[in-house]
């Protein structure tokens, strides 16, 4: 059983930057990692040059769900590009950058050193497909030069590599499970091109002889002619003028050549072709897209290149069954050395070549032999594979070394060792808290060992290690080590202030409870693991956390920087996963002043005592700068425990930063200076030598493991090989299978040993993607609806939902879906809503917001700015920006078009629901049009006919009752009311029984009763104001009916579709033509035009009244159906980058 089976991985972030697409060997190998790199991989394919959008290899990208982007730059290197390919690694945040071809590597590669210094732990890989002497000028000269920026070389083949570097060294499959792939020690690898054989299977062997007499037959050569092929462009490169000599040379008259392809050189190889009297024996039918067909004609490929990378033309020829002779060049001896597959024969000679061909001609027996070899041979290329080696080399580069397999061979042999060292109650021997020698009870070695069981567990699959962890966890929860239901009593007797072990041991217990609900999903530890949290208190103004009795009395910040970091981390994880971040402090607040409580120094993480001032008491002060100035002055203890807590005290901070990802402290000056300054002293051969002597290291903790979760993390080239087998040589007991061999806590050494955990892929699950719902408040209005809706599709997707409202007031509140977190922000104006939204996000740090209607977008993006998060803002625009929608007031008009002007082109994507609203944007110049998504409304289709099935207590809706015509929507200028009941009064005089009802509230209220008194209708219609359920109106009615003026994508309508009813709507911008236009169950009306209004009423009420609740597949519901809320939420999830989480 294997981790990855139960552990959900983050998401890698990759980006693939590319000159240009013109079809060939380089480009089609992109396509073909983008098709076959899992789904757990998120990918761009960035251009430099423009690419046609309609082209297949775009939409080949799409397909395979990559985004694809064009810069479009005319130059091919410039400030210009480079600063382009920066803003979008900017945006993207990528973990690896992977380029091809000389001049956009060095885009990618300068773009990616400089956003290097923003994340540093983004890792830069570039292809070199081939050999030097191939390049421009430019390419010659500046691809080498910067190689110093890029973590990983990779080229086709060993004489690529050597054209760029002294030697070669093979990277595949078997040196990566070898451990030989260390990109510390090398930077630069050989990895082969790939061929996906699939392409060229034959469904038989009859097909495959059909397909060799056809294409003979067509170009006119014999059945008993021996054919060579010859595929590439006519360029000096491919060396044509050699073939045609060395074809001149073969004294066989059955010996045919077909050479494929088109170029410069073209017209001239056909001139040496006559000059050398064998035009007669050699074809060119140019380019050919079926050339697959033609290499089934043929007997044997040939390939008479001056120089190659890897040649995907000789993969080709193999996966076909053909025999090769080749020239010696780059890759062609990859390919061929040590097999019987083809003939290298040396470059430039044409006599040898033609020798070659000679002897290959006369022996069709041995070419059919080594075709057979030439099948098997090409295995070893694979796409599928080379695209599986291409993933784990992400992951060890990303990880710094391939431990992850060694890590799990011993966990699982201690877990198994120590099955017979666990007590009836469940519990694990105790240690004596390492060198401390303290007394300990056993809840820390219980927790520990409790992971390393279910870690045990989900790698086998074994049953006894589920029932010790099980066991372990029972014990963990038995009220003797938690007396009192504050902290857990890990120390002493119980009666101290630090019986707890400070902040540590109640955060290793939570760790346990965490782990505990990832594998065997127990939500009820998960809950116990969140109420150990909430009981601590945090001060707000420097984020430390104070110590917890075990009696629950609340002591002095623990004054231990890797207690402090370990328990933030901790709780990061169980908060993300459970319930979610607080909306104030927590975690993301104790990664915000990270630096300051290390006195705003990088270096000072390695010391042990944080060196804040405190906001206690003053004696509490005092006593802390005493012990401080003590430890310090009288003892020289200090400098030991920073050295030898160093490797955990950054596994600490880089669990953190793996718990919370996207918090903008690890994008920070401080950060890399402290990755910088941490690298360069870990790697210093003297503290490695210091960390072997020193009794808080190696004995005392992991290190071994440590040094290597923080190279992973960090991005950071540390020395995580020596530091693990030094670990593994001096402290791990073969004969106990356990990590015991200390002379101070063999038994908490043996216990710690579950850190290796991190060391396995998706150590650290990536919760469900957390979505921000941003919306001014719950007021009757569609754009509330529509985020409500949006709401319960998220959540039937898995994500979890905030509801973040400026204030968490009015009638729809009752509808907000239950497993949806209201958060409140108690702003009275939307402008005082800025500073508790930016705080939201600094805490909670969703991983997408989308906010809805002008003025709440505005105020979202002034909130994101200011926190400084890279949550993805997406900005719905409810209505249609026309002209006429400010024309009451232009001052309001300047204003709201000047903000949006201004920030809207800052949001990840401006998301409308019609066409019409798009067009607004873009004639008001707000953003691009290539900026905006139309996505139309979601429709929760079986919520809809839940409600509507409710029954209604009014005596207009009785079954013999008469038809009612129905309308809602605010009771405001934009829904012109008006128009409706001038129209309902004109057709009353030929109706005198159908009755209307307006639902809905507003400041028209009133006037629109005094028209209808006016008109002579007040009795027929009605104004019931606001209705919590509008379904259960929509089923019993016989018409609906909108006479809006302007708008967005009309809720309402699709919502009495989805009740069965009939439409009459006017043709306003935004509204429902487009969704109406060829529909027999509607009518659309000009707007203002309450004649045209009063005929469609009538109309549709003489000719639909039977079919009105018609499920037929052209009917309403069947329209309707079409906006399902799952599939609109995908929509909106997969425009801001979210896949639909799993919980498998």
């Amino acid at each position: 059983m294997n981790a990855s089976i139960h552990r959900s991985t983050r998401p890698l972030r990759v980006v693939f930057v590319m000159h240009g697409f013109q079809p060939g060997q380089k480009q089609m190998q992109f396509l073909n990692y983008a098709r076959l790199l899992p789904p757990d991989v998120r990918l761009l394919m960035l251009f430099i040059r423009p690419v046609d959008q309609n082209s297949e290899v775009w939409k080949g990208f799409q397909e395979a769900g990559a985004e694809v982007r064009s810069l479009n730059c005319r130059v091919d290197l410039s400030p210009a590009s480079i600063g382009k390919v920066l803003r979008v690694f900017r945006e993207f945040a990528p973990d690896i950058i992977h380029s091809q071809h000389a001049v956009g590597g060095v885009n990618a590669k300068i773009a990616g050193a400089l956003y290097r210094r923003r994340n540093p732990a983004v890792r830069i890989i570039c292809e070199q497909r081939n050999a030097r002497k191939g390049l421009s000028r430019l390419g010659r000269t500046l691809d080498p030069a910067t190689f110093r920026f890029a973590d990983l070389v990779l080229s086709s083949s060993a004489g690529v590599e050597r054209s760029y570097f002294s030697d070669s060294e093979v990277l595949d499959q078997a040196a990566i499970e070898a451990g030989r792939f260390d990109p510390v020690r090398r930077r630069h690898y050989t990895f082969h091109n790939s061929i996906d054989p699939d392409l060229f299977a034959d469904a038989s062997s009859q097909a495959r002889q059909r397909t060799r007499a056809e294409v003979r037959q067509e170009l006119g050569i014999p059945d008993d002619a021996f054919v060579f092929i010859a595929t590439g462009r006519f360029v000096r490169q491919k060396a044509y003028d050699l073939l045609m000599h060395a074809l001149a040379a073969v004294s066989r008259d059955t010996v045919r050549l077909l050479c494929v392809g088109d170029g410069p050189l073209l017209d001239d190889t056909h001139r040496i072709s006559v000059e050398l009297g064998v035009q007669d024996r050699v074809l060119f039918p140019g380019f050919r897209s079926d050339v697959d067909r033609l290499y089934r004609a043929a007997d044997c490929f040939v390939l008479s290149s001056r120089w190659e990378g890897l040649p995907k033309v000789l993969l080709e020829a193999m996966c076909v069954g053909l025999p090769s002779i080749v020239t010696d060049v780059e890759g062609s001896r990859d390919v061929l050395a040590d097999t019987d597959a083809g003939v290298l024969v040396p470059v430039e000679d044409a006599a040898a070549l033609g020798a070659a061909m000679e002897t290959m001609a006369g022996d069709p027996e041995r070419a059919r032999r080594m075709g057979r070899e030439a099948l098997q041979r090409v295995d070893a290329f694979s796409v599928r594979q080379k695209t599986a080696e291409l993933h784990q080399i992400y992951q060890v580069l990303l990880g710094g070394h391939p431990l992850h397999t060694e890590a799990e061979r011993h966990l699982v042999a201690a877990a198994r060792s120590a099955l017979a060292d666990q007590r009836e109650d469940g519990t694990m021997p105790p240690g004596v808290n390492g060198t401390w020698n303290q007394e300990e009870t056993p809840v820390r070695l219980t927790a520990h060992w409790s992971i390393t069981f279910l870690t045990a567990y989900q790698l086998t699959g074994e049953a006894p290690f589920r029932v010790a962890a099980e066991r372990a966890l029972a014990a963990l929860c038995d009220q003797r080590w938690r007396p009192h239901g504050y902290a857990w009593h890990c120390l002493g007797d119980g009666t101290g202030h630090n019986d707890g072990n400070g902040l540590i041991g109640q955060a290793w217990v939570m760790e346990a409870f965490y782990h505990a609900f990832v594998v065997l999903n127990r939500t009820d530890l998960l809950q116990r693991a969140e109420q150990l949290y909430g009981l601590h208190r945090q001060d707000p103004r420097t984020g430390m956390y104070f110590v917890l009795g075990v009696d629950g009395a609340h002591h002095l910040p623990d004054a231990t920087f890797n207690h402090q970091v370990w328990f933030a981390a901790v709780s990061a994880l169980v908060l993300r996963t459970g319930r979610g971040l607080p909306t104030a402090g927590g975690p993301a607040l104790f990664a915000r002043r990270l630096f300051a409580i290390m006195h705003r120094n990088p270096r000072y993480v390695v010391e042990q005592k944080v060196r804040h001032r405190y906001h206690g008491n003053l004696p509490g002060y005092l006593r802390q700068a005493a012990s401080n100035i003590y430890h310090r002055v009288v003892t020289r203890s200090l400098r030991e425990r920073s050295v030898g807590y160093l490797s955990f005290t950054l596994h600490g901070v880089a669990l953190l930063k793996d718990a919370m990802p996207t918090h903008p402290v690890w994008r920070s000056r401080k950060f890399a200076a402290l990755v910088r300054h941490a690298t360069r002293y870990m790697n210093r051969p003297a503290f490695f030598e210091e960390c072997t002597r020193n009794r808080f290291a190696f004995p005392h903790n992991v290190t071994g493991a440590e040094v290597s979760y923080v190279a992973r993390v960090f991005g950071a080239s540390l020395p995580s090989r020596r530091f693990w087998d030094h670990q593994i040589a001096e402290y791990w007991d073969t004969d106990r299978a356990q990590l015991c061999n200390s002379d101070h806590d063999p038994r908490s050494l043996a216990a710690r040993m579950y850190e290796m955990v991190y060391l396995l892929p998706g150590a650290v699950p990536q919760p469900p993607t957390r979505i921000a719902l941003v919306v001014r408040s719950m007021a009757g209005g569609g754009a509330q609806r529509a985020m409500i809706t949006l709401a319960r599709g998220a959540l039937r997707l898995g994500h979890p939902v905030d509801l973040v409202l400026a204030q968490a007031n009015g009638p729809l509140m009752a509808e907000v879906p239950p497993q949806a977190r209201v958060v409140d922000l108690q702003a009275s104006r939307g402008v005082r809503a800025i500073r508790p939204l930016r705080h939201y996000l600094q805490s909670v740090l969703p991983d997408a917001a989308i906010a809805t209607l002008n003025y709440m977008n505005v105020v979202t993006l002034v909130a994101r700015a200011g926190a400084r998060v890279t949550t993805p803002v997406a900005v719905r625009e409810a209505n249609t920006l026309a002209a006429h929608t400010f024309s009451h007031d232009a001052f309001k008009r300047r204003i709201v078009v000047w903000m949006m002007k201004r920030w809207y082109p800052r949001a990840a994507r401006v998301i409308v629901n019609s066409q019409d609203s798009a067009a607004g944007l873009v004639e008001w110049r707000i953003v691009p049009r290539s900026a905006i998504e139309v996505i139309p409304n979601p429709l929760d289709v079986d919520f809809i006919e839940t409600r509507s099935r409710e029954p209604l207590d009014h005596p207009w809706f009785a079954p013999d009752a008469p038809p009612v015509i129905l309308a809602a929507g605010r009771l405001v200028r934009q829904k012109d009311f008006e128009t409706l009941i001038r129209a309902f009064a004109l057709f009353a005089e030929r109706n005198p029984h159908p009755r209307l009802v307006i639902i809905g509230d507003g400041a028209r209220r009133q006037t629109l009763r005094d028209l209808a008194g006016q008109l002579g209708v007040g009795e027929r219609v009605q104004l019931p104001g606001f209705v919590d359920n509008p379904y259960q109106f929509m089923a019993r009615s016989a018409l609906f009916v909108l006479s809006s003026a302007w708008e967005g994508s009309p809720n309402v309508v699709t919502e009495a579709l989805a009740c069965g009813l009939p439409v009459v709507a006017t043709t306003c911008p935004g509204g429902a033509r487009d969704l109406l236009a060829n529909a027999g169950f509607a009518r659309l009306v000009p707007v203002g035009d309450h004649q045209a209004m009063a005929g469609a009423m009538q109309e549709l009420l003489s000719t639909h009244a039977a079919t009105t609740r018609s499920s037929a597949p052209d009917g309403p519901r069947a329209l309707a159906a079409t906006f399902g809320v799952e599939e609109i939420t995908r929509h909106y999830l997969q425009t801001l980058g979210i896949v639909e989480h799993s919980s498998s």
